[in-house]
């Protein structure tokens, strides 16, 4: 569990601060609410986070990025109704943003209520991502966790196969390599207890 925890964080943290890079143009008190605010979330200072990217979204209500940054937070405080009012309303803003996407996949994939765990929705999004960054570790993995939910865990080995092969095609940093290793190994073990079961 405690991977998982780390992954979810992980991904999310890689894909706000890759959008960071191009942070709403040229806006320098946005680009620094929003990287404080992220500097928050990796030190697991989620209230201090939210007050920045609340911040970010009050003053500049059009930026991508604070909405993003905050419906990924939300994510990751498990506040599911508000990120995925969040994200959807990104999806329907800015069409074809595979980060946004992957990021809804990854709640439904996730997602400890159960009541929003939708494995069905996280693969038809993940596969929706994918079809914009195909190599992409983090749509595999988050693909890889929705074969798993539905219970296709032949699938789920498959594409978790995929995320670690291209994680360490891309020389991804070590912890996360491992952490697609743990995911390998937890799909391969559903996938062999299900074939004994057959």
């Amino acid at each position: 569990m405690e991977m998982f925890r780390y992954l979810l964080a992980g991904s999310f943290l890689f894909l706000i601060q890759a959008s960071l890079v191009a942070a709403d143009g040229a806006n320098s008190e946005l680009r620094s609410l929003l990287v404080s605010a992220t500097e928050a979330m990796q030190r697991e200072q989620l209230q201090e986070a939210e007050r920045l990217f609340e911040e970010a979204r009050e003053r500049y209500p059009d930026s991508r990025d604070a909405r993003f940054g905050l419906g990924t937070l939300y994510i990751k405080q498990g506040n599911y109704a508000a990120a995925i009012d969040i994200m959807q309303g990104l999806k329907r803003d800015f069409p074809g943003q595979f980060p946004i996407i992957n990021n809804l996949a990854w709640l439904y994939a996730t997602a400890t209520d159960h009541s929003v765990r939708d494995g069905a929705r996280a693969i038809a999004l993940a596969q929706e991502a994918l079809l914009l960054q195909p190599n992409n570790y983090h749509v595999w993995s988050t693909l890889s966790e929705g074969h798993y939910v539905v219970g296709d865990y032949e699938r789920a080995l498959r594409t978790a196969r995929e995320a670690l092969r291209l994680s360490r095609e891309a020389d991804a940093p070590a912890d996360r390599i491992r952490d697609y290793q743990e995911q390998v190994e937890k799909s391969r073990r559903a996938a062999e207890a299900m074939t004994i079961l057959e």
